[in-house]
């Protein structure tokens, strides 16, 4: 892999838009891969179902993100604000539509208990807040390099999806590895 001296790739994306599953996509090729954290270093608290382990969690931090130089880290929207500086930094965004995205949330909230004042409008609203949000952060950031891929590309790994995301890596990523 082509790496640029402290550069740190983030995947993010609206919640349930992919990046879990990328970063799993990611692993396979040989990528190292963290999970950002806002509190203190080893909490897991990400009620998404990840399974990165605990000791590949990094503060978001000049300090803790130091481990992820030349790596990969899942990072939540609502996080990007708070990255240092002093790092370099690309983007893998997952793109899903939002109406497949509030369809699951739906049913994830019905599986937990979610009141009637859930209602597919008012998720709607909420991914297009968050999906606004990214395209904030990215506009005050035009030379930041981004790729998007669409989750259905990483769901069947398609060779144009593993192309494109080894290629934005300056080659080296495992393919077959990664074509699963």
């Amino acid at each position: 892999m082509t790496q640029t001296l402290k550069t740190i790739t983030l995947v993010t994306g609206v919640p349930r838009s992919g990046a879990s599953l990328l970063t799993r996509f990611l692993e396979a090729g040989g990528m190292p891969v963290y999970r950002a954290k806002a509190g203190q270093p080893g909490s897991v608290e990400s009620g998404d179902g990840e399974s990165i382990p605990m000791e590949r969690h990094v503060r978001v931090t000049e300090g803790g993100m130091v481990p992820a130089i030349n790596g990969a880290v899942r990072i939540d929207h609502d996080l990007l604000y708070a990255l240092p500086a002093c790092f370099q930094y690309r983007m893998i965004l997952m793109r899903r539509e939002l109406e497949e995205i509030a369809a699951l949330q739906a049913t994830a909230i019905g599986h937990l208990g979610g009141g009637p004042h859930v209602t597919s409008e008012r998720l709607m609203a909420r991914l297009r807040r968050q999906e606004r949000f990214i395209s904030d952060w990215l506009e005050h950031r035009p030379q930041l390099k981004v790729l998007e891929v669409s989750h259905a590309e990483i769901q069947e790994r398609t060779p144009a999806a593993v192309i494109a995301i080894d290629q934005f890596f300056g080659g080296g990523l495992d393919r077959d590895a990664m074509r699963g």
